[in-house]
């Protein structure tokens, strides 16, 4: 058939790796090689195993973890000279967004979620800074006609799975929210696709569970991540440890 002919005639860039390291790098980033290409939507030429599919959900759910506090920020445990001084600050942001319950909640488009998931790989990466590579690649990869609708199918489960437990909401975004909030990373996205996450920002235990939904590795920068909103600054404790 078609799809056969244009598997057959396609250029493909393959590789050889072992089983254990494939789970290991799925499950605990320590290349972030492989892992980081199973971010993005991929094409399966081969059935996988049961192991290799439970690994990649694993993948799939610290990606969205690590980029909804990238994209959420927060203040480096650094910043404060006691834990006393950081209950106090946490309470006193939670009681602020009490008072104001509009503020409390932070909707982050899925069209910028896919663009945060997608840099992961590259943090770091001298490549990116030297010419080495594309530097739109990140948003190539996210915007291209076609791909926005790749990354809802590959994140869906995901997003269900985490809105099931209570972390946060999918919501479509309506024609105002996209006219309103229309940014570099939402404004070429598919407006049939474009959904919002909603999550509160002013809630620690809600903060800590994406933290624990990280590879063990960054799990132990957790207490460096408060869990006090301050939309717009980017928390590199993560990134930097990637």
């Amino acid at each position: 058939n078609d799809d056969s002919y244009k598997m057959a005639t396609s250029q493909l860039k393959y590789g050889i790796v072992g089983t254990t390291d494939l789970l290991r790098d799925l499950t605990h980033w320590d290349h972030l090689y492989l892992a980081g290409r199973m971010h993005k939507p991929i094409v399966s030429i081969c059935q996988y195993s049961d192991e290799i599919l439970e690994a990649q959900k694993i993948n799939l759910q610290s990606a969205v973890c690590a980029s909804l506090l990238l994209l959420s920020g927060g203040h480096p445990r650094s910043q404060f000279q006691s834990s006393s001084q950081i209950i106090a600050a946490r309470a006193e942001a939670e009681e602020k967004a009490e008072a104001d319950e509009s503020e409390r909640y932070t909707a982050i488009s899925t069209p910028r979620l896919y663009n945060t998931i997608a840099s992961l790989s590259y943090t770091g990466d001298f490549r990116m800074d030297t010419g080495a590579e594309d530097p739109n690649k990140v948003r190539k990869l996210v915007h291209t006609p076609g791909m926005l609708d790749l990354w809802e199918r590959t994140y869906q489960e995901t997003l269900e799975s985490l809105e099931k437990i209570g972390l946060l909401s999918v919501v479509e975004m309506t024609d105002g929210d996209k006219d309103d909030n229309a940014t570099d990373e939402t404004a070429t996205a598919n407006s049939s696709s474009m959904r919002a996450l909603e999550l509160d920002l002013c809630n620690y235990s809600t903060r800590k569970e994406l933290m624990k939904n990280l590879p063990s590795k960054l799990q132990k920068y957790s207490e460096k991540v408060v869990g006090i909103p301050k939309p717009g600054i980017v928390n590199n404790d993560i990134s930097k440890n990637m």
